[in-house]
This record gives structure tokens, C-alpha cells and sequence, in this order.
């Protein structure tokens, strides 16, 4: 090293310091509410508490706040009916089996408890016990990551939901009725009708009702057992793909031929039809729980996919009743 560098190192006088700047404490939530068995504790972003004694209390106390981030932490199972305001909830814990009352516009709820009974009439829902009619829950965000059953409507002739967003990881039965927007939703028992759906992803295991729906976004729709399909439109969705499950019971008489009419979603959807299983109907004994026979030889069945048609003929000299499940496949 250069004398001349070193005496550099030695002398040269420290560059100054900037101190780095420390931005204010923000809170992640300005309240955090803890339900337990025998009282309800608030506290705010600043470490104060407030003491509750029922959730009524807390649903009163609701009413007054609005824009807040606020956190949820069911520790114990509810089974008193919540009402929420216009905020941000972030709910976790036991599982609230009671009502949980949506009561305004852009309400934003992410769950990871259990919410809603159907066995109990109980929903996540946009009613109003005030007005006795559901509320204009416009831009609702609800996110349920364990299981809910819902019942979100707008009103016929009223108002359609817009802007909405719903996503239930699990379901026994839910309603969603006039609704525009997003839904991601899977479980037993799902009725949908009069709804536009940017993007859906459904999946029923019991029964699926789709009734008045259109769309304009991507869908993927499967059921597995029962589903009914009135009046869906996929003229304006980009892409689709739909398996539906589905079964009827036809009488055809002797020596004659009898016709069901298959799921059709129209002409924008390429169809394919399989046969689940096909049967004479019969009624179980105390030895077996078998509902079907085979087809006596002289019954015949085939398909017509420009129709969407199911045909059964009966060359038998008696009438039969058969059952006949089918499942519909279709894309575009």
C-alpha cells in the first residue's frame, strides 16, 4: 500500500450518517375481539380494552364502527346470531353456529371457522331481521376457508348483488340468487339462479340447481349426483368445462318406446353423453339394499346427441319402470 493511500485511510474524516427512517407503528388490526364463555374483551390498536357481556352488546357496539381491520377470535362455539357492520373481519376458531348477518356494502370477511347451520336455518346471510328482506350487500368479499353454508340474494325486480366475491372451501347447503360476480364454492346441497358469473368454480356432491345463470369469465361446474338446469347460457363465457351427474325414472309401456330429455347447454357447448347405469326400478327387501335390475332382454336404450335425447324401447308384453342415470360432459 502507497504511502500517500494509507495516509488517506488515516485522516479522511467519516462521511455523516443518515439515520434510517422509522415509519409509525401501524397496526395489523385496530381491534382485536376475543369471544369467550363468559365475556367478550375488545382491544384497540392502542392496548385499551372494553368488556362485553353478550354478543348482543357486541352487535350494538358493531353499529358504530365502520373501515376498521378488525380480528375475531372465537374461542368458544356461538350459537347467538352476529351482526356485521361495513369492515374487514379476519375470524378464527370454534365454529359460530348461529346466523352471521351481513348488513351493508363492501364488507370484506375472511373465515377460518366454522360458520353458518343449515340443519339450524342458520347462514351467513345478507337478510335484515330490521326490514324482514335482504340488504344491498353490494361488493361483499367473503372468503370461507374451513366451511359456511350461505345464503346470499338480492331481490327480484329490486337489485342484483354486484361486485361480489365468494368463496365457501365447503358447504352443506347454500343459496346464491341474483348475484353478479365471482363464486368458488364446494358441498352437498347447492342452489344458483338469476346470476352472472365472471368466473366459477362449483362442485355439488348432492344436488345442483343452476337455474337463469349466464356468465362472462371461466367456469368449471361438476356434480355428482342430481342436477337440475334451467335457462344457462354460455354464449358470453370464454371457457367452460362442465360434467354434470344426473338421474330420471321413466315409465314405458309395453311394446313401445319412451324418450327422456337430456341436459343441453346449448349449441356453444360441444355435448357428450355416458350412461351411468340404466335399471328396472325396484324397491329394497329387508336382504339387499340392491335398488336395480338389469334390463330384461327385449329393452334397449340409445342416445341422440343432436337431440339430446335418451330413447328406451320396450319389446316386452308389460309396462317397466326404469331408471336411468346419466352424466352430461360439456366444454368450449
Amino acid at each position: 500500500m502507497s504511502s500517500t493511500l494509507l495516509y488517506y485511510l488515516l485522516t479522511r474524516k467519516p462521511r455523516p450518517t443518515i439515520p434510517p427512517t422509522i415509519p409509525p407503528t401501524i397496526p395489523f388490526f385496530d381491534y382485536i375481539i376475543d369471544i369467550n364463555s363468559n365475556e367478550i374483551v375488545i382491544t384497540a390498536s392502542d392496548g385499551s380494552k372494553k368488556i362485553l357481556g353478550t354478543v348482543n352488546e357486541l352487535n350494538n357496539w358493531l353499529k358504530n364502527v365502520r373501515g376498521k381491520k378488525i380480528r375475531i377470535n372465537v374461542n368458544v362455539v356461538v350459537t347467538n346470531d352476529i351482526e356485521l357492520t361495513q369492515n374487514e373481519y379476519w375470524i378464527f376458531g370454534e365454529w359460530i353456529n348461529a346466523n352471521v348477518y351481513i348488513l351493508e356494502p363492501n364488507t370484506t370477511i375472511y373465515s377460518w371457522a366454522p360458520m353458518g347451520n343449515s340443519a339450524n336455518y342458520a347462514y351467513v346471510s345478507n337478510w335484515s331481521l330490521n326490514t324482514g328482506d335482504y340488504t344491498e350487500a353490494h361488493g361483499l368479499r367473503f372468503y370461507a376457508f374451513t366451511y359456511a353454508d350461505i345464503d346470499i340474494e338480492g331481490i327480484a325486480g329490486v337489485f342484483t348483488l354486484q361486485n361480489v366475491i365468494i368463496y365457501v372451501a365447503s358447504t352443506s347447503t347454500s343459496y346464491i340468487e341474483y348475484v353478479n360476480g365471482d363464486l368458488y364454492i364446494s358441498g352437498g346441497y347447492i342452489y344458483i339462479s338469476d346470476s352472472v358469473f365472471r368466473n366459477a368454480y362449483i362442485v355439488a356432491w348432492n344436488v345442483l340447481y343452476l337455474i337463469s345463470v349466464t356468465g362472462n369469465g371461466n367456469w368449471l361446474i361438476i356434480s355428482y349426483s342430481t342436477s337440475y338446469v334451467e335457462q344457462v347460457s354460455l354464449s358470453n363465457v370464454l371457457s367452460a368445462y362442465i360434467n354434470l351427474t344426473h338421474y330420471e325414472d321413466i315409465a314405458v309401456g309395453a311394446n313401445s318406446s319412451a324418450s327422456i330429455n337430456l341436459i343441453n347447454l346449448g349449441v356453444e357447448a360441444t355435448h357428450y353423453y355416458y350412461v351411468k347405469v340404466i335399471g328396472l326400478l325396484k324397491q329394497p327387501t329387508t336382504t339387499t339394499n340392491t335398488a336395480l335390475d338389469p334390463l330384461p332382454s327385449g329393452v334397449t336404450w340409445s342416445i341422440n346427441p343432436d337431440t339430446a335425447q335418451l330413447t328406451i324401447t320396450n319389446n316386452t308384453s308389460s309396462s317397466q319402470n326404469i331408471e336411468v342415470r346419466y352424466s352430461v360432459e360439456a366444454s368450449i
